[in-house]
């Protein structure tokens, strides 16, 4: 499986808990740019009444989603009291051990339902090919501001 896949997952914030959010999130990405090299992009969205965020996040390939599964567990723990999670969207071939540990993080936060959109539509052209994650290996993440995770764009 070579083709990317992009996690979108949607939770809703406890009461008074938002600070705790926004701080466990920013730990987050910035563990996903020291630790996970691989990871296109990971940008958490607070809604517009910040009871609600919304992380994107997206790979390579399974492999690097499931990379980033295994070693964000101690992180997503953290969440346990400061989030419901509401759902799990994953769009491309998500492997088994990627499912499997999806689910997990869904019982771990609430019993979220996932989603699973593994047939796309139609192509760029970029998928498959060996350059296809060199231009985005330029991305990584920048700083939370206004709730969000901005990325900057460093030369290679």
């Amino acid at each position: 499986m070579n083709e990317s896949v992009v996690i979108v997952d949607r939770s809703s914030i406890q009461e008074g808990k938002l600070d705790a959010v926004r701080d466990g999130m920013k730990e987050l990405a910035e563990f996903a740019q020291a630790n996970e090299p691989r990871m296109i992009a990971y940008c958490p969205y607070l809604d517009e009444d910040r009871s609600q965020v919304t992380v994107f996040q997206m790979h390579p390939d399974s492999a690097s989603a499931e990379f980033h599964m295994q070693v964000g567990v101690p992180l997503f723990q953290k969440f346990v009291d400061l989030l419901k999670l509401q759902q799990i969207d994953v769009y491309g071939e998500a492997g088994a051990g990627l499912i499997e540990q999806l689910q997990h993080k869904a019982d771990m936060l609430g019993g979220a339902p996932l989603a699973i959109s593994a047939r796309r539509v139609c192509s760029t052209g970029l998928e498959g090919s060996e350059d296809a994650g060199a231009g985005h290996q330029a991305m990584r993440h920048h700083s939370m501001r206004d709730g969000r995770l901005h990325l900057s764009q460093e030369s290679s």
